[in-house]
């Protein structure tokens, strides 16, 4: 294996600030961080659809600088049952997130810590302006998960300054109901008790919020340690059907930790290459089909915490053509966007600029493009 150096040009666009190098800790910054180094592709918006696809449920509020929670709520991971949600028409969130912590653990060596949703035109809160309706300018909401044993916490919105203050409080509020102790089974009558109290949990848990949100000192924005990315999986799809997948560190300390009970054998080996990628392929575009067909937003990234300071990205990019490109790397994340940027993207130009006829003859050979090209060369710095 090689190390590549790679210039991390600074951003040219004027009316930004070029973003801060590296990953952020888990905080409302890490989005910011990111999203800034994101060209938005223009979309045809069907208006009339986007308005009935329209949330009926109003967000709340949480500040004038316009962030808003939709939903807070509870899952059990290993039974799938719904233990708690303050807005039931987003329970698909925290189904999505069990299904986004399986992949965390199962090939990714973690747990979720956040995923990054792109909405529509029509899912994108409104609010007043000099009496006029404008969207707010942020380009992703986030749906911010903790694990505690089998239970996913999460919070569902757009958040500014210290959403973990949110999820602590939600855990907090949720022992406290159960006395204690969350049960892997909720009786009826703790699911009657847990109804009642739904709205005055959630006003509760707002208020103690804002209270402290603008007196607070800000979470530590602390920057990475990470001055390299490693890149592991490149995936290539047509229409949610697997066209390309590229397992790119098979083994070693960079190897992804993949565990499976679906098949034996050790997935380190050559002979099970193909299965491990046709295995890590169908985890991820199982989550990005469900997540498009369920919140109607593109997932733009699965973030896995995998210790301090260090997690591991999927990212799915909109390609022409009705492709979509997924990266499984970690480390540096604005690395990250300009290995993409500069080495796959010109790649896999040359199968996208067409719409997918069934052939995959063309796929294979930019396949073994990108293994020649990166399979010695996987892992790029910055330029010190």
């Amino acid at each position: 294996m090689s190390s590549v150096t790679l210039v991390v040009e600074p951003s040219t666009d004027k009316k930004q600030e070029a973003p801060p190098i590296g990953i952020a800790p888990p905080t409302a910054s890490f989005a910011k961080t990111i999203a800034k180094k994101i060209e938005q592709p223009a979309a045809a918006i069907d208006e009339e659809t986007e308005v009935s696809r329209a949330p009926k449920t109003p967000a709340t509020v949480l500040s004038q600088d316009g962030d808003y929670l939709k939903m807070m709520g509870v899952i059990n991971t290993q039974s799938r049952e719904i233990v708690f949600c303050s807005n039931d028409e987003y329970q698909y969130v925290l189904e999505l997130g069990a299904n986004a912590q399986e992949i965390a653990n199962s090939i990714l060596g973690g747990n979720l810590e956040r995923i990054l949703l792109e909405p529509s035109k029509g899912q994108k809160l409104v609010s007043l302006k000099d009496g006029q309706a404008v969207q707010n300018p942020f380009t992703f909401e986030e749906a911010i998960f903790q694990m505690s044993g089998s239970l996913l916490f999460c919070i569902y919105g757009v958040f500014f300054k210290r959403p973990a203050v949110l999820l602590q409080e939600l855990k907090r509020l949720m022992i406290d109901i159960f006395k204690g102790q969350i049960k892997i089974s909720i009786t009826p009558m703790e699911r009657s008790e847990i109804e009642r109290r739904k709205n005055s949990v959630t006003a509760y848990i707002v208020h103690e919020y804002q209270k402290i949100r603008d007196t607070a000192l800000r979470q530590a924005s602390i920057p990475t340690m990470e001055t390299q990315v490693k890149l592991h999986y490149i995936g290539l799809s047509y229409q949610s059907i697997g066209t390309l997948a590229l397992l790119i560190t098979q083994e070693g300390p960079d190897a992804l930790p993949i565990k499976d009970i679906s098949f034996g054998g050790d997935t380190k080996d050559g002979n099970f290459q193909d299965l491990v990628e046709s295995l890590v392929s169908a985890k991820i575009e199982a989550i990005a089909a469900n997540t498009l067909a369920q919140t109607r937003s593109f997932p733009r990234y699965i973030i896995t915490k995998i210790g301090f300071d260090q997690y591991r990205v999927i990212e799915f990019f909109q390609l022409k053509n009705d492709y979509f490109l997924q990266i499984l790397a970690s480390g540096n994340v604005e690395i990250l966007e300009n290995v993409i940027h500069d080495i796959i993207l010109p790649i896999v130009t040359s199968i996208t600029e067409n719409p997918f006829t069934g052939m995959l003859t063309t796929h294979n050979e930019v396949k073994v493009q990108l293994r020649d090209k990166l399979s010695n060369a996987y892992l790029y710095e910055l330029k010190t």
